[in-house]
């Protein structure tokens, strides 16, 4: 059986009146900080996209960047007591659904070596592992390696 959480959630294109909600859930969701103008232009569409994914109030997000014919996600975070509950699966698979509409050839991030949850996640999804960026990401005790992912935009729907 589905949790609640699940069968009420639902994602929705986010938009500049959005811009409280979505950099407060950033901050809720441990992301690194940015300025409302940073949050502002991925919000104002363009050459971005955004997300929010609700359940009974904003639980994740979701942000890319169009470079080219490919496009960049820029962060995708769901809070900690939601996550686990298929939210960023599901805010993934929209995007990448919507990102191939809009004519995008790849999908391509970035995540840090040691998110294993994540990585399975991409995993699943079709992202592929196409390198490392070493020290890229600052932890306690020093730098870790981002690994560099990929997914072809053809044929999802």
């Amino acid at each position: 059986a589905s949790s609640p959480a699940k069968t009420m959630a639902a994602n929705r294109r986010a938009g500049v009146s959005d811009l409280a909600a979505f950099a407060g859930l950033a901050d809720a969701c441990g992301l690194p900080p940015r300025s409302a103008d940073t949050y502002a232009r991925w919000l104002g569409g363009g050459r971005y996209v955004a997300w929010l994914r609700e359940a009974g109030g904003p639980v994740g997000l979701l942000a890319c960047e169009e470079a080219a014919a490919d496009w960049n996600v820029l962060d995708l975070a769901v809070l900690p007591q939601a996550r686990g509950q298929g939210h960023g699966r599901a805010l993934l698979r929209e995007a990448l659904a919507a990102l191939a509409r809009l004519g995008g050839a790849r999908c391509l991030l970035e995540v840090r070596a040691s998110n294993q949850v994540a990585r399975a996640l991409y995993g699943t999804l079709g992202f592929e592992e196409d390198g490392t960026r070493p020290g890229y990401y600052p932890t306690a005790t020093g730098r870790e390696p981002a690994i560099l992912m990929s997914l072809s935009l053809d044929g999802v729907a």
